[in-house]
């Protein structure tokens, strides 16, 4: 969904109308710490969609038994459907997924690097309009439509 939005400015400024993509919703920056708990394991992630694909892959029973689809780990015997599933779970059981600030584990070596930005301060996105700085692009784009008027 594309919506037109029109720049709010101060006395003295512009009005800019641009063009912002909708492709999902919008979340806030007050649910940055927001985490979905998968039920059957330790696991937890930022956005349901990836906790559902979580379980779909992790969890739910293999469809077909032939060798080359089930991946499974040779330290703790999980199984996968996939080998590259298998391969980022194994960074587990070699320590890469643990924060060495707080030791929180993460799923996979990404979701550790967004979380050093935490302790490292890191803003890489950042509002045209005031410079206030955010961790996802996402919680940019919610505080953008802070700044805009909605002109349908």
């Amino acid at each position: 969904m594309t919506q037109m939005v029109e720049w709010s400015s101060s006395p003295g400024f512009e009005r800019h109308p641009i063009k912002i993509e909708m492709n999902s919703p919008v979340e806030e920056e007050d649910h940055e710490n927001d985490f979905y708990q998968c039920d059957m394991c330790p696991r937890s992630f930022r956005q349901s969609r990836f906790l559902s694909q979580h379980k779909t892959h992790t969890h739910t029973p293999k469809e077909r038994s032939d060798a080359d689809d089930c991946h499974v780990c040779d330290v703790c015997e999980k199984t996968f459907r996939s080998r590259f599933s298998l391969l980022n779970h194994t960074a587990i059981h070699r320590g890469e997924t643990w924060c060495p600030v707080c030791a929180r584990e993460f799923s996979n070596r990404n979701n550790l690097s967004r979380h050093m930005m935490i302790h490292t301060g890191e803003l890489p996105f950042q509002c045209r309009i005031c410079s206030r700085g955010f961790r996802r692009k996402p919680n940019l784009r919610a505080h953008m439509l802070r700044h805009a008027k909605v002109t349908q």
